[in-house]
């Protein structure tokens, strides 16, 4: 999707209509594997291991005290829980020089907003299964505190490298995502 000079806007609206195809398509592929059933479940819950895990290392390495809460030790619990193994074939993430990681923290910590919406459903639909991942409080904590930034007036020149660092994000999720998606029809 084109992306206006956004003059006028905040940051988030930026980010927000930067990233609405990607969000469009990764939304689509994850609430199909939640909102299934059991295997599905674990299929969504393994995915997002996979795509967490090296985030979470590039992460450490690189925003070690800014970054958002860590995931992957919840999603593990939560596969414990339905009797699955903890995926062991994580490929890593990386960031470009001139990119801005606040667009990778603005997609995870924006991801707490989805998951709410799909602990809501699953919990009318599934209420046994393991939610830790879907009900952590913490990834709504640091959301909140992304808000200030994100209400900024957008500046085109620096905003850029945020917009970069969001959709590489995203379509790391959404490369998981295809191939969990691929794996289960098998």
């Amino acid at each position: 999707m084109p992306v206006s000079s956004g003059t006028g806007s905040s940051l988030r609206d930026f980010l927000r209509q930067g990233t609405a195809d990607d969000h469009a398509r990764l939304d689509e592929r994850l609430g199909a594997m939640a909102l299934g059933d059991r295997a599905s479940y674990a299929a969504f819950l393994a995915m997002q291991y996979r795509a967490r895990r090296g985030i979470e290392s590039w992460l450490g390495l690189h925003l070690p005290d800014s970054a958002p809460p860590k995931q992957c030790a919840l999603i593990a619990e939560d596969l414990g829980s339905l009797g699955e193994t903890v995926p062991e074939d994580a490929p890593g993430f990386e960031l470009e020089q001139d990119d801005d990681p606040f667009g990778l923290c603005w997609v995870l910590a924006g991801s707490a907003l989805g998951n709410r919406a799909m602990l809501v459903r699953l919990q009318h639909g599934e209420p046994e299964l393991p939610v830790r991942f879907l009900s952590d409080p913490a990834m709504m904590e640091y959301w909140r505190s992304l808000l200030p930034r994100l209400r900024q007036p957008h500046a085109p020149g620096a905003d850029t490298g945020a917009l970069r660092a969001a959709r590489r994000t995203f379509a790391h999720f959404d490369a998981l995502a295809s191939g969990s998606a691929m794996r289960k029809a098998a």
